[in-house]
């Protein structure tokens, strides 16, 4: 059974772990061409499952940006990733969807 210390500890632990898979992610985003030249912004918000060992298993648009151009950029850039940091065992991962989010924004 755990205690009060023990489901704290694993909430820090995946806040942690979140925000490792957020930053692998965010430094393969690449803003379209298209979309600087027309002056396009967005925030599309990508789906992921992800595996014990970390690896990518599937990548879907959640909630689109409305801008067909972005969320295929999103997912493009996921699916060029692979992988992220494997999750830390006491988390007894398996298999999980996480939602992450993508902003193109200009300036």
């Amino acid at each position: 059974e755990l205690d009060d210390v023990d489901v704290i500890n694993l909430d820090a632990l995946f806040r942690g772990y979140m925000m490792s898979v957020h930053q692998r992610v965010r430094r393969t985003k690449k803003y379209p061409r298209a979309a600087v030249r027309a002056g396009i912004e967005g925030r599309v918000e990508l789906a992921l499952l992800i595996d014990a060992t970390g690896k990518i298993l599937e990548c879907r648009v959640h909630k689109s940006s409305g801008v067909p151009l972005l969320d295929r950029a999103a997912v493009k850039a996921v699916n060029r990733l692979g992988n992220v940091p494997a999750p830390p065992s006491q988390l007894s991962w398996g298999r999980r969807t996480v939602y992450v989010p993508f902003v193109y924004k200009l300036g």
